[in-house]
């Protein structure tokens, strides 16, 4: 079971963005962060465009976020980069120089003070960050209801 959630909504074009934080913690494992979103009918947040990144980095300053490094749902595999349906991901916004295979999942880093700001780092699965989910709304209306607690 999971602990209290404090969410806050973002309607962002055709997504609707959530900052999600555990009580007591501003961050989680990706796989806790999977279960968090999951749990919220969505899924890690998968930033296909600039605006997309910005509107993340904006929620978790907006949220008070000390770090401002966020997990992304992007997944790699034999193919490539995949979104969190197992589509491919037609937008990549790595730092440059980035070993992609040094690690197991992506942040984006939204810390100005980095010279990686607004860019996509390799991490561990097993380190801790923030979460931010997605999904598609399916109307206005309902969908803040679903997100309610």
């Amino acid at each position: 079971m999971l602990p209290k959630l404090i969410v806050s909504l973002f309607p962002a074009e055709e997504k609707l963005f959530s900052y999600v934080r555990v009580q007591g913690s501003s961050v989680a494992t990706l796989e806790h962060a999977k279960e968090i979103c999951q749990v919220l009918g969505g899924f890690v947040a998968c930033p296909e465009n600039e605006d997309e990144e910005d509107a993340i980095i904006s929620i978790l300053s907006e949220n008070g976020a000390e770090d401002k490094t966020v997990w992304i749902g992007i997944t790699k595999d034999d193919d490539g980069f995949a979104l969190h349906d197992g589509n491919a991901a037609s937008y990549l916004n790595f730092a440059e120089g980035t070993d992609t295979e040094a690690g197991d999942a992506f942040v984006l880093n939204g810390n100005e003070d980095s010279e990686t700001y607004g860019k996509w780092e390799v991490k561990s699965s097993s380190d801790s960050y923030a979460t931010v989910c997605e999904r598609v709304p399916t109307t206005k209306s309902s969908d803040t209801l679903r997100w309610r607690f």
